[in-house]
C-alpha cells in the first residue's frame, strides 16, 4: 500500500452510517488504495464487504492495491472459530488478525450507565447462521474463550494458509514468543484504551518491544492507538512500526458523510504525513528514522500518568 496507515477493525459500522455501514468503509478504503481491516462485529457479512470491495475495484480503481484483511476472535465453540476462518479465507481476505487482549470485556462504565443497546436491525452479520438457527442460538450465549494460549494459535496456523497478525501485544516477551511460533505480524493494541484502565500508551509499547526484538525481519510491527495526525504516523514508523491502525477518526468520517467522510480523514492524514515528511526531510518513508525531528530523545522522562 502507498500510504502506512490501515483502517483498523471497529465494530457496528451502520451505527455511524445506517444506510450502508461497512460497504461505505470499504469503498473508501478502495479508493484510498489502503487495507480495511473487517471486524467479527460487523454489520455487513464478510461475504458482502469482500464482493463490494472486488466490484469496486473493477468499476472505478482498477490501480487500487487495497486489500481485506479479517479479524477474528476464538470463542468457546472451535466449530464456529473455524467456520469464521474458513469463510474469510473463501471469500478472499488476505489475513487474520485474532485479537488477544479482549477475553472479557472492560469496565465500560459509560456504555453501562448509558443503558446502551443495539437498535432493531443492526447486529453482527457474521455471528447469524441462515442456515442452523439452533447451533447460533447457542453460540450467542458462549463468551468468547477466555483460556486462549498460544496453543491455540498453533491450531490456527495448522487450518488456514492465511497470514497471522496478533492484535493486542503490548510486552516484548510476547512479540518474543510470536516470532518463536512463527507468526507473521503484531499489532501494538491496547484496545483503544477502552480494555484495561491505566494500561501503557501504545507509543511507549511499541518503544519498549523495538528496543527488545530490534527491526526483526521475521516478523511485521504495527501499532494503533490515538493516531489523530500525519506526525502521529510519521513517529509511530520513526519508532520502527511498518504501519499503523486507525480507528476512531474512520468512524467520525462515516458518521459525517459516509464514504467520502471516509475517504476525506484519509486523504487529512496523507497530506499531513507528506508535509511532515518533507518537514523532516524525508523524500521516502524509508528514509523516516528515529533521529527525525518529532521522536523524543530517550533520555527524557515518560509521563508518570
Amino acid at each position: 500500500i502507498p500510504f502506512p496507515f490501515i483502517i483498523a477493525p471497529t465494530a457496528f459500522h451502520r451505527l455511524a452510517n445506517d444506510e450502508h455501514g461497512e460497504l461505505a468503509t470499504v469503498r473508501a478504503a478502495v479508493a484510498c488504495s489502503t487495507i480495511m481491516c473487517v471486524s467479527t462485529m460487523a454489520t455487513i457479512h464478510m461475504e458482502a464487504i469482500a464482493n463490494e470491495h472486488q466490484r469496486y475495484i473493477k468499476e472505478k480503481f482498477l490501480q487500487s492495491q487495497s486489500q481485506l484483511w479479517y479479524q477474528l476472535y476464538v470463542f468457546q465453540s472451535r466449530q464456529f472459530t473455524q467456520r469464521l476462518i474458513e469463510q474469510a479465507e473463501r471469500c478472499g481476505y488476505k489475513a487474520l488478525v485474532l485479537t488477544v487482549d479482549s477475553c472479557a470485556a472492560g469496565n465500560r462504565e459509560s456504555t453501562i450507565h448509558s443503558n446502551f443497546s443495539l437498535p432493531d436491525g443492526i447486529q453482527a452479520a457474521n455471528l447469524i447462521d441462515v442456515d442452523n438457527n439452533e447451533f447460533d442460538k447457542k453460540f450467542r450465549e458462549l463468551p468468547r474463550d477466555s483460556s486462549l494460549s498460544w496453543k491455540d494459535l498453533d491450531w490456527i496456523r495448522s487450518i488456514t494458509s492465511l497470514p497471522l497478525i496478533l492484535k493486542g501485544i503490548m510486552h516484548p516477551d510476547d512479540a518474543i514468543t510470536a516470532i518463536k511460533h512463527g507468526i507473521q505480524g503484531i499489532i501494538i493494541s491496547n484496545h483503544g484504551g477502552r480494555q484495561l484502565d491505566s494500561s501503557l500508551s501504545t507509543i511507549d509499547a511499541l518503544s519498549d518491544i523495538i528496543k527488545t526484538i530490534g527491526h526483526n525481519q521475521q516478523i511485521d510491527i504495527y501499532v494503533d492507538g490515538g493516531v489523530r495526525r500525519g506526525t502521529d504516523i510519521l513517529k509511530a514508523i520513526a519508532l520502527g512500526a511498518k504501519a499503523v491502525l486507525i480507528g476512531r477518526p474512520v468512524i467520525w468520517g462515516l458518521a459525517v458523510d459516509g464514504e467520502q467522510g471516509v475517504r476525506n480523514i484519509l486523504e487529512i492524514l496523507k497530506k499531513e504525513l507528506n508535509l511532515a515528511m518533507m518537514l523532516c526531510g524525508c523524500q521516502t518513508i524509508a528514509d523516516i528514522k528515529k533521529n527525525n525531528l518529532l521522536v523524543m530523545n530517550d533520555n527524557i522522562n515518560r509521563s508518570k500518568l
